[in-house]
């Protein structure tokens, strides 16, 4: 599955949420990894946020947690 010319834990970051994106309160939230940052070019009339979000997430849509609540990332 993990490429030879990447480590295990650049591969899973590839599958981790990056952007959170609330219309009705017109917040981006960025986790993104990069120097661009998504949170410096929203409209004058949203919020853009570079912080953790993944604690807005209902853990239904966690898809990055099993059935036995172990987070795939941390494996």
């Amino acid at each position: 599955i993990f490429s030879s010319s990447k480590h295990a834990g650049e591969d899973l970051l590839d599958f981790s949420p990056v952007l959170l994106i609330n219309f009705d309160d017109k917040i981006l939230y960025s986790m993104f990894p990069e120097p661009a940052s998504y949170e410096d070019y929203v409209p004058k009339d949203w919020n853009g946020k570079y912080e953790d979000f993944t604690k807005l997430i209902p853990k239904s849509e966690k898809y990055w947690i099993d059935e036995f609540n172990n987070n795939l990332f941390s494996l």
